[in-house]
């Protein structure tokens, strides 16, 4: 069964909580309706799950796009994300080292601002999972 999704873009909305994103010959609308349709594919824009319980599926939707925007942007700049660790002026050399995470999911997210806020988002709702409480003289469990 295929639902409707539960938020739609909204420009102004999303420019207005994202600053960065306010110039709208570099960041068109077009570009940016995609990206929050992409969102989706990684975001469930429905009425269910934690973040809907929580309010925040919009908020983490918008950051998506806004991670995505931004690393669209990066990649057609030539640029990846990564730490300075070295630099020269003449001929100009920099040396990027790239973050330590557990896989690459955190690594793509850690590339923006943007990303970062999201990871810490799916963190936070992710501890501890469900707790299932048991009656009276009986072990609950969680999953």
């Amino acid at each position: 069964m295929v639902t409707s999704p539960a938020f739609a873009y909204n420009d102004t909305q999303f420019r207005g909580w994202f600053p960065a994103f306010a110039d709208d010959t570099a960041y068109p609308e077009p570009m940016l309706l995609q990206c929050f349709t992409t969102a989706g594919y990684y975001i469930a824009n429905n009425n269910f799950g934690p973040l809907y319980r929580i309010g925040a599926t919009l908020w983490a939707l918008y950051l998506m796009t806004a991670h995505l925007a931004q690393v669209m942007t990066q990649a057609a700049a030539g640029q990846s994300g990564g730490v300075v660790v070295g630099a020269t002026i003449d001929k100009i050399t920099v040396t990027l080292q790239q973050f330590q995470f557990p896989n690459q999911w955190q690594l793509w997210l850690s590339e923006t601002p943007y990303g970062k806020q999201l990871l810490a988002m799916f963190q936070v709702q992710s501890v501890g999972g469900y707790s299932i409480p048991a009656g009276p003289g009986r072990a609950g469990f969680r999953f």
